[in-house]
Protein backbone atom coordinates (compact mmCIF):
# COMPACT_ATOMS: atom_id res chain seq x y z
CA UNK A 1 0.00 0.00 0.00
CA UNK A 2 1.45 3.55 -1.14
CA UNK A 3 0.66 7.10 0.53
CA UNK A 4 1.07 10.24 -0.90
CA UNK A 5 2.32 12.66 1.95
CA UNK A 6 1.16 16.20 0.97
CA UNK A 7 3.76 18.38 2.38
CA UNK A 8 1.78 21.11 2.34
CA UNK A 9 -1.47 20.23 4.21
CA UNK A 10 0.65 17.60 6.23
CA UNK A 11 -1.55 14.54 5.37
CA UNK A 12 -1.34 11.30 3.67
CA UNK A 13 -3.42 10.41 0.51
CA UNK A 14 -4.15 6.34 0.00
CA UNK A 15 -2.34 5.99 -3.66
CA UNK A 16 -5.51 4.61 -5.81
CA UNK A 17 -4.75 3.30 -9.53
CA UNK A 18 -6.71 5.96 -11.83
CA UNK A 19 -6.62 8.76 -9.35
CA UNK A 20 -6.00 12.46 -10.58
CA UNK A 21 -5.25 15.60 -8.92
CA UNK A 22 -6.38 19.25 -10.33
CA UNK A 23 -7.67 22.39 -9.49
CA UNK A 24 -11.64 21.90 -9.79
CA UNK A 25 -11.51 18.37 -11.34
CA UNK A 26 -10.24 14.83 -10.88
CA UNK A 27 -10.31 12.57 -7.89
CA UNK A 28 -8.27 15.59 -5.49
CA UNK A 29 -9.08 19.13 -5.99
CA UNK A 30 -7.35 21.83 -4.84
CA UNK A 31 -9.41 25.08 -6.10
CA UNK A 32 -7.39 27.58 -4.39
CA UNK A 33 -4.05 26.73 -6.32
CA UNK A 34 -4.18 28.84 -9.17
CA UNK A 35 -1.10 27.59 -10.65
CA UNK A 36 -2.33 24.10 -11.15
CA UNK A 37 -4.39 23.41 -14.12
CA UNK A 38 -8.09 21.94 -13.80
CA UNK A 39 -7.08 18.34 -14.02
CA UNK A 40 -3.01 18.50 -13.87
CA UNK A 41 -1.70 14.55 -13.42
CA UNK A 42 -2.77 11.37 -13.11
CA UNK A 43 -1.88 8.03 -11.56
CA UNK A 44 -1.18 4.70 -12.38
CA UNK A 45 -0.50 2.00 -10.18
CA UNK A 46 0.92 -1.38 -11.42
CA UNK A 47 1.75 -4.52 -9.19
CA UNK A 48 4.74 -2.60 -6.75
CA UNK A 49 5.55 0.14 -9.39
CA UNK A 50 3.61 3.65 -9.73
CA UNK A 51 3.57 5.83 -12.51
CA UNK A 52 2.42 9.52 -12.60
CA UNK A 53 1.42 11.54 -15.92
CA UNK A 54 1.13 15.11 -16.91
CA UNK A 55 -2.13 15.54 -18.56
CA UNK A 56 -0.60 18.48 -20.77
CA UNK A 57 -1.16 20.97 -17.56
CA UNK A 58 0.27 24.91 -18.06
CA UNK A 59 2.48 24.93 -15.30
CA UNK A 60 4.57 21.41 -15.68
CA UNK A 61 4.95 18.75 -12.85
CA UNK A 62 8.09 17.86 -11.69
CA UNK A 63 9.37 15.17 -10.35
CA UNK A 64 12.24 15.57 -7.70
CA UNK A 65 12.44 19.18 -9.80
CA UNK A 66 12.83 17.42 -13.13
CA UNK A 67 9.98 18.50 -15.28
CA UNK A 68 8.08 15.53 -16.88
CA UNK A 69 7.32 14.98 -20.24
CA UNK A 70 3.96 15.81 -20.92
CA UNK A 71 1.37 12.71 -21.30
CA UNK A 72 4.08 10.08 -20.82
CA UNK A 73 3.90 7.82 -17.64
CA UNK A 74 6.69 8.12 -15.39
CA UNK A 75 8.18 5.79 -12.55
CA UNK A 76 7.50 7.43 -9.39
CA UNK A 77 9.49 5.67 -6.90
CA UNK A 78 9.54 6.00 -2.94
CA UNK A 79 10.27 8.78 -0.98
CA UNK A 80 10.19 10.83 -4.37
CA UNK A 81 8.96 14.43 -4.49
CA UNK A 82 6.41 15.61 -6.37
CA UNK A 83 5.74 19.23 -7.22
CA UNK A 84 2.64 20.34 -9.07
CA UNK A 85 0.84 23.90 -8.80
CA UNK A 86 2.15 25.42 -4.85
CA UNK A 87 1.41 21.69 -3.75
CA UNK A 88 4.54 19.25 -3.14
CA UNK A 89 3.99 15.32 -2.21
CA UNK A 90 6.20 12.66 -1.67
CA UNK A 91 5.69 8.93 -1.89
CA UNK A 92 5.51 6.43 0.48
CA UNK A 93 4.79 3.21 2.10
CA UNK A 94 4.61 4.39 5.62
CA UNK A 95 4.41 6.86 8.17
CA UNK A 96 7.22 9.67 7.34
CA UNK A 97 8.69 11.61 10.53
CA UNK A 98 8.92 15.19 10.13
CA UNK A 99 13.04 15.07 10.39
CA UNK A 100 12.43 12.15 7.45
CA UNK A 101 9.93 14.68 5.18
CA UNK A 102 12.92 17.29 6.30
CA UNK A 103 15.88 15.50 5.29
CA UNK A 104 13.97 14.67 1.99
CA UNK A 105 13.19 18.14 1.10
CA UNK A 106 16.34 19.17 1.62
CA UNK A 107 18.15 17.15 -0.97
CA UNK A 108 16.45 18.99 -3.34
CA UNK A 109 19.51 21.55 -4.87
CA UNK A 110 18.78 22.11 -8.44
CA UNK A 111 18.38 18.84 -10.56
CA UNK A 112 19.73 17.09 -7.73
CA UNK A 113 17.95 13.80 -6.66
CA UNK A 114 15.70 13.87 -3.56
CA UNK A 115 15.86 10.33 -3.45
CA UNK A 116 20.08 10.99 -2.64
CA UNK A 117 19.21 10.42 1.09
CA UNK A 118 16.60 7.87 0.31
CA UNK A 119 19.21 4.75 1.31
CA UNK A 120 20.57 6.48 4.10
CA UNK A 121 16.72 6.83 5.47
CA UNK A 122 15.57 3.66 4.71
CA UNK A 123 19.00 2.00 6.10
CA UNK A 124 18.15 4.19 9.62
CA UNK A 125 14.73 3.29 10.19
CA UNK A 126 15.50 -0.51 9.25
CA UNK A 127 18.97 0.31 11.96
CA UNK A 128 15.81 0.81 14.32
CA UNK A 129 13.36 -1.53 13.69
CA UNK A 130 16.40 -4.19 13.55
CA UNK A 131 16.98 -2.42 16.97
CA UNK A 132 13.58 -2.85 18.23
CA UNK A 133 13.36 -6.22 17.23
CA UNK A 134 15.88 -7.69 19.05
CA UNK A 135 14.94 -5.99 22.09
CA UNK A 136 11.80 -7.20 21.73
CA UNK A 137 13.73 -10.46 21.40
CA UNK A 138 15.41 -9.96 24.20
CA UNK A 139 12.32 -8.96 26.37
CA UNK A 140 10.86 -12.25 25.27
CA UNK A 141 13.27 -14.49 26.56
CA UNK A 142 13.35 -13.13 29.61
CA UNK A 143 9.98 -13.09 29.85
CA UNK A 144 10.07 -16.67 28.77
CA UNK A 145 13.10 -17.55 31.26
CA UNK A 146 11.04 -16.01 34.25
CA UNK A 147 7.73 -17.85 33.17
CA UNK A 148 9.64 -21.31 32.84
CA UNK A 149 11.45 -20.26 36.25
CA UNK A 150 8.03 -19.96 38.00
CA UNK A 151 6.55 -22.68 36.30
CA UNK A 152 9.33 -24.84 37.94
CA UNK A 153 8.99 -23.53 41.27
CA UNK A 154 5.17 -23.58 41.29
CA UNK A 155 5.49 -27.43 40.34
CA UNK A 156 7.99 -27.80 43.60
CA UNK A 157 5.53 -25.75 45.66
CA UNK A 158 2.80 -28.74 44.51
CA UNK A 159 4.60 -31.50 45.15
CA UNK A 160 5.75 -30.31 48.58
CA UNK A 161 1.67 -29.05 49.51
CA UNK A 162 0.76 -32.86 48.12
CA UNK A 163 3.60 -33.82 50.41
CA UNK A 164 2.47 -32.23 53.58
CA UNK A 165 -0.99 -33.11 52.43
CA UNK A 166 0.04 -37.45 52.35
CA UNK A 167 1.85 -36.60 55.53
CA UNK A 168 -1.21 -34.88 57.57
CA UNK A 169 -3.28 -37.76 56.40
CA UNK A 170 -1.38 -40.24 57.54
CA UNK A 171 -0.34 -38.38 60.82
CA UNK A 172 -4.08 -37.72 61.64
CA UNK A 173 -4.92 -41.87 60.19
CA UNK A 174 -1.90 -42.32 63.38
CA UNK A 175 -3.94 -40.65 65.71
CA UNK A 176 -6.97 -42.01 65.15
CA UNK A 177 -5.46 -45.43 65.26
CA UNK A 178 -3.94 -44.02 69.08
CA UNK A 179 -7.67 -42.34 69.84
CA UNK A 180 -9.44 -45.98 69.40
CA UNK A 181 -6.33 -47.83 71.53
CA UNK A 182 -6.53 -45.80 74.32
CA UNK A 183 -10.73 -45.92 74.31
CA UNK A 184 -10.53 -49.55 73.97
CA UNK A 185 -8.15 -49.44 76.76
CA UNK A 186 -10.30 -47.39 78.80
CA UNK A 187 -12.99 -49.69 77.93
CA UNK A 188 -11.43 -52.77 79.13
CA UNK A 189 -10.35 -50.86 82.31
CA UNK A 190 -13.73 -50.09 83.13
CA UNK A 191 -14.74 -53.51 82.72
CA UNK A 192 -11.77 -55.08 84.76
CA UNK A 193 -12.68 -52.33 87.51
CA UNK A 194 -15.89 -53.29 87.25
CA UNK A 195 -15.12 -57.26 87.97
CA UNK A 196 -13.44 -55.67 90.57
CA UNK A 197 -15.83 -54.30 92.34
CA UNK A 198 -18.24 -56.82 92.66
CA UNK A 199 -15.80 -59.53 93.17
CA UNK A 200 -14.65 -56.94 96.36
CA UNK A 201 -18.13 -56.87 97.12
CA UNK A 202 -18.74 -60.05 97.27
CA UNK A 203 -15.71 -61.03 99.60
CA UNK A 204 -16.96 -58.28 102.05
CA UNK A 205 -20.48 -59.67 102.10
CA UNK A 206 -18.65 -63.08 102.70
CA UNK A 207 -16.57 -61.48 105.56
CA UNK A 208 -20.02 -59.91 107.03
CA UNK A 209 -21.46 -62.81 107.60
CA UNK A 210 -18.54 -64.40 108.72
CA UNK A 211 -18.19 -61.42 111.96
CA UNK A 212 -21.75 -62.19 112.74
CA UNK A 213 -21.08 -65.73 112.97
CA UNK A 214 -18.20 -65.03 115.17
CA UNK A 215 -19.74 -62.67 116.89
CA UNK A 216 -22.91 -64.66 118.05
CA UNK A 217 -20.02 -67.44 118.92
CA UNK A 218 -18.84 -65.33 121.73
CA UNK A 219 -21.93 -63.64 123.07
CA UNK A 220 -22.94 -67.54 123.33
CA UNK A 221 -20.00 -68.04 125.10
CA UNK A 222 -20.11 -65.51 127.37
CA UNK A 223 -23.32 -66.35 128.93
CA UNK A 224 -22.07 -70.11 129.63
CA UNK A 225 -19.10 -68.66 131.62
CA UNK A 226 -21.60 -66.41 133.50
CA UNK A 227 -23.86 -69.34 134.41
Amino acid sequence: MYYLYHVNGLNYIEMRDGMSFGRNSGTKNFPEDHKMSGEHCRFKVAGDIVYVEDLSSKNKTSLDRIQLIPNKPTEFHLLAVLELGQQRFILTDHNLTLEEVNNILSGQNGHVSARIDVAKILQEKHDRLVSEIDHLQESHQKLNAQLIDKKFKLADAKKCIIGLAKDTELELKRLEEEKAKILNSIVTKEDQLQMMIKTLTKDTEVLAGQLEKLRAEIEAKKKKVNK
